[in-house]
């Protein structure tokens, strides 16, 4: 599965450091769109789907894995791989913060940078499900 396509990948613009932007529960994409607009002259902007949005690909969900928040940070590194993305700023809302903050902390050079919208350690176990980049960290 090409993981750009699943996750709806959009590159907004192609000039300056990567700007990643991970919406929250469900949000989408284009909840962004404000922010494209105003990052897109200075920053390589990108959007993406989380699993189980209504953007992404219904393949990527899977409620046994996706029921600990470590499985979206899985997929949040999984995508950056893909894509070859390494030292970005990342910012995410609610669960996309969350998640964008333990992918951080498995792979410290993933982000250079990480602005965290309402971001909190929910009642979603963080305990990993899945074998995956982030829950290695966690075990």
């Amino acid at each position: 599965m090409q993981r750009s396509a699943a996750h709806a990948v959009t590159v907004h613009s192609e000039e300056g450091p990567t700007l990643l932007l991970g919406h929250g529960l469900g949000g989408r994409p284009g909840d962004w769109q404000p922010l494209v607009e105003a990052f897109r002259d200075s920053f390589r902007v990108l959007t993406f789907a989380q699993a189980g949005s209504r953007d992404a690909d219904p393949a990527l969900f899977t409620p046994a894995r996706h029921g600990a928040i470590v499985a979206f940070a899985d997929d949040l590194s999984l995508l950056c791989a893909e894509l070859g993305i390494r030292q970005a700023i990342y910012m995410g809302h609610s669960l996309g913060a969350m998640a964008g903050a333990l992918a951080a902390a498995a792979d410290p050079g993933l982000f250079q940078r990480l602005v965290l919208l309402n971001g909190s350690a929910c009642s979603w176990r963080i305990q990993p499900r899945g074998i995956g980049v982030a829950s290695q960290a966690f075990k």
